[in-house]
């Protein structure tokens, strides 16, 4: 999750509020969602773009947007300042409306980094343009390498357990959205033309919780009043760029932090837990070899030790501490940096990969670290997907025969910046 100042310090005012209230309580005066419970036409776009590395390119695609999913819920969002739905976005390479019956393509869900999500799927970039995805990387690397390949995404509006703390409303945010999209179009697979045997999750950051809900055991079920819950919410893989892989707050101060940032870690409200409040962490879902899914983890970060977590110094989003300048500099003659624990830290990374070896799946999972040159230049989202496509066509019911080179880390060449 990234903050600017501004929304960092209105969100640490709000959170502050949580441990002075009494319990949290639903609020009834919530506006109507912001989305269709229909499944909305489809809006033909054609967008020309220039690449990070300034090469020129085209696509074309159909794309269908506030698509309600789950229950419908609406959640005041502290960091958009604004009531958000739980709805989806769909994008296909070819015109639903004239698919062939029983058309099925297998299908990418992708969840965002912190904000809302068509910031990051089509206005992730200052520069001024009159086609609002032509010049967004995160667009170029997940979208149209995902349509290109045959496969159809589906992006979600989603609650997350630390950024979506709601104190306007007194309410959690809990976890589940992620799950409940999963299911839902799964059971709506017919309609969406995708295929509910070919399901895979990608996400970056907040979005990384996807991670939970494809790890955790199955969770379909009977539920008379929502049907789509009889659904799996398995995935066959799964993708994550600057991944979290934990958000229970115990978990992280035991296994990432050390000691003597145990008070600025249990100071900062970004990462608040009320008594009873479950956020999630992946790394204890892990199960055994068989019900957890292959994965790739990418981070910008390059950790200390690839084979054992190092505890680290804890940093808070305004760098003053002792210690969290030097996030904000290469420190070592390698030009490893960030060695110093934040959202993101590569840490997270190795934790899972022991979990997963643990688990006898170690040959599931490849972790890739330092696969940019700084944080959110445009090079970090197209190393941090490239290639996933082909990872993905791997663990297809039928896997596909690709041409391509088997998935290996990104090499980057990192020089430092000027004094």
């Amino acid at each position: 999750m990234k903050f600017s100042f501004k929304t960092a310090m209105q969100l640490a005012c709000s959170l502050s509020l949580l441990y002075a209230g009494s319990g949290f309580a639903q609020n009834a005066s919530l506006p109507p969602p912001a989305c269709s419970s229909a499944l909305p036409g489809a809006t033909s776009h054609t967008v020309a773009y220039i690449d990070y590395k300034k090469q020129a390119g085209q696509v074309t695609f159909w794309q269908r947007d506030n698509y309600c999913y789950g229950d419908s819920a609406v959640w005041w969002e502290p960091g958009s300042a604004a009531y958000l739905t739980q709805r989806a976005s769909v994008y296909t390479a070819t015109n639903p409306a004239t698919d062939p019956v029983g058309t099925k393509r297998p299908v990418v869900i992708f969840t965002h980094p912190n904000g809302q999500t068509e910031k990051f799927m089509y206005k992730d970039s200052t520069t001024p343009s009159d086609n609002p995805y032509a010049t967004s990387t995160l667009f170029q690397s997940v979208l149209v390498q995902a349509l290109n390949a045959g496969y159809t995404v589906i992006t979600l509006e989603f609650r997350h357990p630390v950024a979506s703390y709601d104190t306007k409303l007194n309410q959690t945010p809990g976890n589940t959205d992620i799950r409940d999209g999963i299911q839902f179009m799964r059971y709506n697979a017919a309609q969406l033309h995708i295929d509910p045997d070919n399901l895979f999750l990608v996400g970056q950051s907040r979005g990384s919780l996807n991670m939970l809900w494809g790890i955790k055991d199955n969770a379909a079920g009977t539920d008379a009043q929502r049907p789509w819950r009889s659904a799996s919410s398995k995935a066959n893989a799964i993708w994550d760029y600057q991944a979290q892989t934990c958000y229970d707050r115990n978990t992280v101060e035991n296994k990432f932090i050390l000691p003597s940032s145990y008070a600025a870690f249990e100071s900062d409200p970004k990462f608040p837990e009320p008594l009873d409040y479950q956020a999630g962490c992946a790394l204890n879902a892990v199960g055994n070899s068989l019900s957890i899914p292959p994965m790739v983890l990418m981070y910008d970060e390059a950790p200390v030790d690839i084979s054992n977590v190092t505890q680290q110094e804890y940093c808070r989003t305004d760098w003053s501490e002792q210690f969290c300048w030097k996030k904000k500099k290469w420190h070592d003659p390698d030009n490893i940096w960030n060695a110093w624990f934040d959202e993101h830290d590569a840490n997270f990374g190795v934790a899972m990969n022991k979990a997963y070896g643990h688990a006898g799946a170690d040959k599931k999972i490849q972790a890739c670290y330092g696969v940019t040159i700084t944080y959110d230049d445009p090079s970090g989202p197209w190393n941090g997907y490239r290639g996933y496509t082909n990872f993905f066509d791997q663990y297809r019911t039928v896997p596909v025969v690709s041409a391509a080179a088997p998935f290996q880390c990104p090499q980057v060449t990192h020089t430092p910046p000027p004094n």
